[in-house]
């Protein structure tokens, strides 16, 4: 398996993130087109919105984000929340803009996430850097903001 955000190949067997919540299906199942079960990386809740970073449990592919607004369902690329960029959407059915403050709070609930899931903060750097691959301030400035205080962090 391949995270949606760094690529690290890991083994679920071993590295084992949270399934997402059953809602998540079930408001988006139109646009999943039948996948099902999907391992969450990154969640944010902001007023009638819920923003989450996922993978499906049957495909090795980037991964998936979304949007959940009164009922209705965005999907899009991890890198859509993480940087803001209409281009991530795989469709545009209505606008859904993604605030700083939403981006930052889930670049945080995704390195605790992915801390926990490998075992803590060290592993999942010790992960990270043999997997080559650290967020590139170029593509997602925020993101490496946000990666260089929690690799400071104790």
């Amino acid at each position: 398996m391949e995270d949606p955000v760094f690529f690290i190949k890991y083994n679920p067997g071993k590295v084992h993130f949270p399934l997402a919540p059953p809602e998540f299906e079930r408001t988006c199942a139109t646009d999943l087109r039948g996948r099902k079960g999907f391992w969450l990386y990154a969640y944010w809740k902001n007023g009638n919105a819920e923003y989450f970073i996922l993978n499906s449990k049957q495909t090795t592919l980037t991964g998936a984000a979304a949007v959940i607004r009164g009922g209705a369902c965005e999907l899009g690329l991890p890198e859509w929340l993480l940087t803001g960029k209409a281009e991530y959407h795989e469709t545009i059915r209505f606008a859904v803009a993604i605030p700083e403050e939403v981006s930052r709070g889930l670049a945080n609930d995704l390195f605790h996430r992915y801390s926990e899931a490998f075992g803590g903060k060290m592993s999942f750097l010790e992960a990270l850097r043999k997997s080559g691959i650290s967020p590139d301030r170029r593509e997602t400035p925020l993101l490496a903001d946000e990666f260089e205080k929690f690799a400071k962090q104790p």
